[in-house]
């Protein structure tokens, strides 16, 4: 079973005490790639694997933004994630084109060659790029992963593919498992979190399922807390056993 933990869930107060509560765990790490971090040689003090890596810069600027400054600051985030993920040893870079609902005027187009480009850049180190369905919710440009799918087979890169997301797929209003199974040969990774980004523990998104029925994908616990021990340790209670992640 592949699961790791997204860097802003963990517990801990600072890089080496996230590390240290995964690896008494047997998790890896997604890192979060926010201004111009450099604290990334501290991995090699663990045996924790940074195995994905998200251009978190991507929440407030956007690939496809009307204004021309901004879409090369976010092209150029997206590369510089590439070179630490290559870096760190990463497998998977996390983006998206974009956050809301402000883009340029006909964007497919644009978007299709921005991530071609992207795919260029990273194919080199063996990186796969990862475009993430956002829903409704948090944008209107490619809300579904129907219509990401699409994007990415439009594309047509050997080095992309779906990011899938249990709470956005749940805001999109498709049955979840379903569409993991429709897509699974394109997704390669999950997100595992419940509604409204809460932590998956025992509700309405089945987790448990998820984690079970799709051992061949990485999952990624990956949600907002305010209560980052007491969460972590109730997510991994009800989904797996710590530490060797073995089932129920």
């Amino acid at each position: 079973m592949d699961i790791g933990c997204f860097e802003l869930c963990v517990p801990g107060d600072n890089l080496v005490e996230k590390l240290d509560t995964l690896e008494a765990s047997g998790m890896w790490i997604e890192l979060a790639i926010i201004d111009e971090r450099k604290d990334f040689e501290i991995l090699n003090s663990h045996s924790v694997k940074a195995e994905s890596v998200q251009a978190y810069n991507l929440h407030s600027i956007s690939l496809i933004s009307p204004d021309s400054g901004t879409r090369k600051n976010a092209l150029k985030h997206v590369k510089e994630t590439i070179d630490i993920a290559n870096n760190v040893g990463a497998k998977r870079v996390i983006t998206v084109p974009t956050y809301g609902q402000i883009f340029m005027a006909s964007p497919f187009k644009m978007a299709v060659n921005i991530f071609r480009e992207i795919s260029v850049y990273a194919q080199d180190s063996g990186i796969e790029i990862l475009v993430e369905a956002l829903s409704q919710k948090k944008t209107s440009f490619l809300p579904s992963i129907n219509e990401v799918a699409d994007f990415v087979n439009t594309v047509s890169s050997e080095n992309l593919g779906l990011l899938a997301d249990t709470g956005h797929l749940y805001d999109i209003g498709v049955e979840i498992i379903s569409i993991i199974q429709d897509y699974a040969g394109m997704i390669k990774e999950i997100h595992l979190k419940s509604v409204d980004s809460r932590p998956p523990t025992k509700d309405i998104i089945p987790a448990k399922e998820i984690v079970n029925s799709f051992k061949q994908i990485p999952q990624c616990l990956e949600y907002k807390t305010n209560d980052p021990s007491n969460d972590f340790k109730e997510v991994l209670k009800n989904l797996v056993y710590p530490p060797g992640l073995n089932e129920k």
